[in-house]
């Protein structure tokens, strides 16, 4: 069976994964399209996470080892793949014990910097500008931050953009020419060169909101606090007291080393080229700000 290389483990499948990286080391996790009946761990909502994705498919995710997958009848295998990468892979990575937010992050000043915000709030679109600049995309919807050091760092991702038509377009794409991220979505996948990345320290986190005016403001810790928990993924599925101690430790332990931005731009694709060189801009102050006094 193949093995992909994704969020910094190995992953041995059952089935194809074209858009992961292929590696050779050994799995860390195996994901199995089986029978969920012969499996018998029971649902806990921590270690032991058994689910079910409406008429689509069941699944297990256990102790961030393993994943089996039981596709409902007819269910074509990109829906499943689409799935497995969002919310199973959440999942897993909790178990793993990495903070999961819904988020996109790029390459800045040698460091990570990330994007969060509701489903249409522009991460996406804004990841796949900063692409357009010459800068590297680490993760795209998932943000995975592991706290195994001193400093929060985020894990690659699958090298991939998924755009709506519209931001297609305006990034210069032809949409019938991009593959839909299943087969009748109209949601496009920008497919990015396969490389590996290390995990990068995150720097910066930008809370992504529209107006007419371009700003960026630095929150309290009480407000950043309650973005980063609105921005949390999986809170409502892994509800092991374990777990949601762990989640509020960790935002905590983000929050003493990340400071987080509230990001006001028009949401006007026209204007986007202008949010990043601002972006890009704010990041290289606040980098001169850490640099040591000669």
């Amino acid at each position: 069976m193949p093995v992909y290389s994704v969020f910094g483990f190995c992953i041995q499948s059952d089935i194809y994964l074209p858009e992961l990286v292929e590696a050779d080391g050994r799995p860390d996790v195996v994901l199995k399209i089986d029978k969920l009946a012969t499996y018998h761990h029971k649902h806990d909502a921590g270690f032991c996470f058994r689910g079910r994705i409406s008429n689509i498919l069941r699944f297990l995710v256990y102790k961030g080892q393993e994943i089996v997958i039981e596709p409902f009848a007819n269910v074509e295998i990109g829906l499943v793949r689409s799935i497995l990468y969002g919310p199973i892979f959440t999942i897993l990575l909790r178990q793993q014990g990495q903070l999961v937010l819904h988020g996109s992050c790029v390459v800045l000043q040698n460091a990570a910097t990330a994007f969060l915000g509701h489903s249409k709030a522009g991460k996406s679109t804004l990841a796949e500008a900063f692409h357009h600049h010459d800068c590297s995309v680490i993760t795209d919807d998932v943000l995975a931050i592991q706290f195994a050091s001193d400093f929060p760092t985020v894990l690659p991702s699958i090298p991939r953009i998924k755009l709506w038509p519209d931001s297609a377009i305006a990034m210069g794409h032809q949409p019938d020419k991009l593959k839909s991220i299943y087969g009748y979505s109209s949601k496009k996948v920008h497919l990015l060169p396969q490389k590996e990345f290390p995990a990068l320290p995150l720097s910066s986190i930008y809370v992504l909101n529209q107006g007419k005016e371009f700003s960026i403001i630095k929150l309290n810790p009480q407000q950043a606090f309650l973005e980063i928990l609105k921005n949390s993924r999986a809170t409502k599925e892994l509800i092991h007291p374990q777990f949601v101690k762990l989640h509020f430790e960790q935002c905590t332990a983000l929050l003493k080393k990340v400071p987080v931005y509230l990001l006001t731009r028009p949401l006007d694709l026209n204007s986007i080229s202008k949010t990043v060189e601002k972006i890009q801009i704010h990041e290289q102050g606040y980098h001169r700000r850490l640099m040591p006094l000669c």
